[in-house]
């Protein structure tokens, strides 16, 4: 940098400009006053300038700048530097800032982004703005984190910086906006205070989003214990208060401990343990203040209504062993009289009480010999299904995901690949009930899938279709 420094030459003031990335923009503080002393006195101090090809960059004098085109001068003294580029020039304006009237908190923050656009760096501008480096980035990443009403209220003073860096450490930016809302009105349509504004953010949306990454964490070590195929559903963080009443894991009245024992229980059988002997699932639920930051529930109802179905003879199932043949594969079919969907196309009550009851039962039996109900007859329809259900493509999930594209391959990756069965049996059930819908019948559809698994039809009830 080569500067004249201190020199003084008087220029003409037409080609003199205010510089964009001044921070502080057009305005300035006591015009009037100015005015008057340069009417008195004239100009006591010159203005400083970095001349280019176009124009000459304003860098220090903004004020008196101001006033003497108010007052219709044409020229005065001014001092001339050269730089070699725009980051030198732009610290040098920086060092003026804070000599007459400070720079408030949203053009500190302007500052720092304007001189990070020009190149510099946070350890590049601290020093000119005369501060640490932690202040000139805590400035910069306010730039960054703050939605446009806080830069907004930073500016009118109606945000401080502690509470600004309270709502940095919301991490979602929808949240932060939202939070920066709560602060700057209170019920009285005032902002909050530090203290209040803290406590605010903090627990509704700091504390949130730490136990949600928690959870997240837990789950995969937690999936090694409690598996999906065995029967346990890991419920998302978001609808814990489903299940829960609060976050230290206290069940609603619908839900039960796994862990604890039943009330008639017989030898001293566990919610869980009666909930994996009857197909029911368990639930895992984020619990961030229980001791182990999770707690197992079941849903007693769920129990009173696997209890109420009676069993059907399985002495005739397959087992679930990997090398069975297609023979072995498939129990024997009996054929159902083919729908009426004009007749049962309306339901009465009854009628959809059996189908809640078949497709539990259905359900049960998918868990209880997954290598057997997932290759009978029925199920090729609602595999097919599966294989082609496309988006707006012509390729299916299962093309996309595993490179299948028929029903013959899928069945050889069923039986080779067990752990993904228990997602595919959930699809299975989804389809399988989009079926029902279509038919409009859904004894028939029902029927035959309960006789594909080993379930008596008759046994389960649905004489009324």
């Amino acid at each position: 940098m080569n500067e004249n420094n201190g020199i003084a030459v008087v220029r003409s003031l037409a080609r003199v400009e205010e510089w964009e990335v001044n921070p502080r923009g057009n305005s300035c503080v006591k015009i009037e006053e100015m005015m008057e002393s340069l009417t008195l006195m004239g100009l006591q101090d010159a203005i400083h300038i970095w001349p280019r090809p176009d124009r000459d960059l304003l860098l220090k004098g903004h004020r008196r700048f101001a006033a003497m085109t108010r007052l219709g001068w044409e020229e005065c003294a001014q001092v001339i530097h050269h730089f070699d580029d725009e980051a030198q020039a732009f610290q040098y304006l920086l060092q003026d800032h804070g000599h007459t009237e400070p720079l408030n908190n949203e053009e500190k923050v302007c500052a720092i982004e304007n001189g990070v656009k020009l190149g510099l760096t946070i350890s590049d501008l601290a020093p000119a703005m005369g501060v640490t480096e932690e202040r000139a980035q805590l400035w910069f990443d306010l730039g960054e984190g703050l939605s446009q009403a806080g830069r907004s209220a930073l500016a009118k003073g109606l945000l401080s910086v502690n509470v600004a860096e309270v709502l940095l450490q919301v991490p979602d930016k929808k949240e932060r906006a939202a939070a920066t809302q709560l602060v700057l009105e209170d019920m009285m349509g005032e902002p909050l205070s530090y203290k209040a504004a803290r406590d605010l953010v903090e627990a509704n949306y700091i504390l949130p989003a730490k136990y949600r990454r928690q959870w997240l964490e837990m789950q995969t070590q937690l999936k090694k214990k409690f598996k999906v195929i065995d029967g346990y559903i890991y419920v998302d963080y978001e609808i814990m208060s489903d299940y829960t009443m609060g976050l230290s894991g206290q069940p609603y009245p619908d839900y039960e401990y796994g862990d604890g024992l039943m009330p008639k229980g017989t030898d001293g059988e566990r919610w869980q343990e009666k909930a994996k002997r009857l197909g029911v699932p368990v639930y895992v639920v984020p619990a961030p203040l229980h001791c182990d930051k999770f707690v197992l529930l079941v849903s007693w109802k769920m129990i009173r209504d696997a209890e109420s179905v009676k069993p059907a003879d399985r002495s005739a199932d397959v087992p679930d062993t990997p090398e069975q043949d297609d023979e072995q594969m498939h129990v024997d079919f009996i054929p159902c009289q083919e729908p009426d969907v004009e007749k049962h196309a309306d339901l009465s009550d009854e009628q959809k009480g059996q189908v809640k009851l078949f497709m539990g039962a259905i359900w049960e039996a998918m868990q209880e010999k997954p290598a057997v109900v997932m290759t009978s007859g029925p199920w090729e329809l609602v595999l097919d299904r599966l294989i082609f259900q496309a988006d707006t493509s012509a390729e299916g999930a299962l093309h996309a995901w595993l490179g299948i594209t028929s029903t013959e391959e899928l069945m050889l990756w069923l039986r080779q690949d067990k752990r993904q069965r228990a997602p595919l049996r959930q699809a299975l059930m989804l389809l399988m009930a989009a079926e029902i819908d279509a038919v409009g019948a859904p004894g028939y559809m029902l029927k035959r899938m309960a006789q594909e698994v080993g379930l008596d039809a008759d046994t389960l009830g649905g004489q009324s279709w």
